[in-house]
C-alpha cells in the first residue's frame, strides 16, 4: 500500500531508454506477484508478459482488467520465451535468492531471454534498510478483518533477514491464525558487482530512486550504508 507503482514504472522505463535509446516493445516482469506494475504497462499499450512462483498471486493477477500474459515460473527457472527488450524484477524479490549460484542463474536466464541491446533491471533491499528497519523489529497492525503481527530480525553473521508474519483473522468469536516466514539475503553491492562481472551481461548503472546520477563508480560500502534501496541495470551486448 505504500508503493507508488506509477512512479516505479516511470523510473524503470526512463532508465531503460537512457541506455537502450528507445522505448521497449516487449517486456517481461519476473516475480510479478499480483502484477500491479505490469498492469500499468499493459494499460499504456505495451506488450507485457509476467510470471511468479505463486499460483495464488497469479490468480489475483488474472482477475485484473489490464492483465499481462501470465505464466508460472520461479526466478531460477529458464525463461520459456525470448525476444524481450526489457526484463525487470522489483520489490526486493532478488533478495530471496539466498545463494549466489541462484543469482548467477537468474542473470544467465535473463541474458538468454533478452534481445541484443536489451536491459535487465532489478532492485535490492540494502544493508542499511535491514539494520534500520528490520533488525529486531516488531510491528502490530489492525487490518480490515483482524490483526497483523510482523517480527523481523537481521543475522549479521549470515547476512540473512528473517521476517515472520502472523495474521489473526476474525472468525465468529475466535481468530484463525495464518503464518508466513520470509528469508532474504542482504547482498552487499560489491558482491553484486562481482556477480554481474562474471555474467555475460554488462552492468551499466547502479541507481537509487531518490537521485539521478549513475552510482556505478561510487564506493560500494558507501552505497550499502547510504541508501535503503538500489537498482542494478544490466544490458545484453548488441
Amino acid at each position: 500500500s505504500h508503493v507508488n507503482y506509477e512512479q516505479w514504472v516511470d523510473l524503470i522505463l526512463s532508465w531503460h531508454k537512457r541506455v537502450a535509446g528507445a522505448a521497449p516493445k516487449r517486456i517481461l516482469e519476473l516475480a510479478c506477484g499480483t502484477a500491479n506494475a505490469s498492469e500499468i504497462l499493459v494499460f499504456r499499450g505495451l506488450k507485457v508478459d509476467a510470471c511468479d512462483i505463486s499460483p495464488y498471486m497469479l490468480h489475483v493477477a488474472d482477475s485484473k482488467p489490464f492483465k499481462p500474459s501470465l505464466f508460472l515460473n520461479a526466478l531460477t527457472d529458464p525463461i520459456p520465451e525470448g525476444g524481450y527488450d526489457l526484463i525487470f524484477c522489483l520489490f526486493d524479490s532478488f533478495n530471496y535468492l539466498v545463494k549466489k549460484s541462484e543469482a548467477a542463474q537468474l542473470l544467465k536466464n535473463a541474458f538468454q531471454a533478452l534481445n541484443p541491446g536489451g536491459t535487465f533491471i532489478f532492485d535490492i533491499s540494502t544493508l542499511r534498510n535491514s539494520l534500520e528497519n528490520f533488525a529486531d523489529n516488531t510491528s502490530f497492525t489492525r487490518v480490515r478483518d483482524g490483526y497483523l503481527v510482523q517480527i523481523s530480525s537481521f543475522e549479521p553473521l549470515t547476512y540473512r533477514q528473517i521476517t515472520h508474519f502472523f495474521l489473526f483473522r476474525t472468525n465468529l468469536d475466535a481468530y484463525d491464525r495464518f503464518e508466513e516466514r520470509h528469508v532474504q539475503r542482504v547482498y552487499r553491492t560489491s558482491e553484486l558487482v562481482e556477480l554481474c562481472a562474471a555474467s555475460k551481461l554488462e552492468l551499466r548503472a547502479i541507481l537509487a530512486p531518490e537521485t539521478r546520477p549513475n552510482l556505478l563508480t561510487r564506493d560500494p560500502d558507501d552505497l550499502d550504508n547510504r541508501y535503503f534501496r538500489l537498482f542494478f541495470m544490466l544490458q545484453k551486448p548488441s
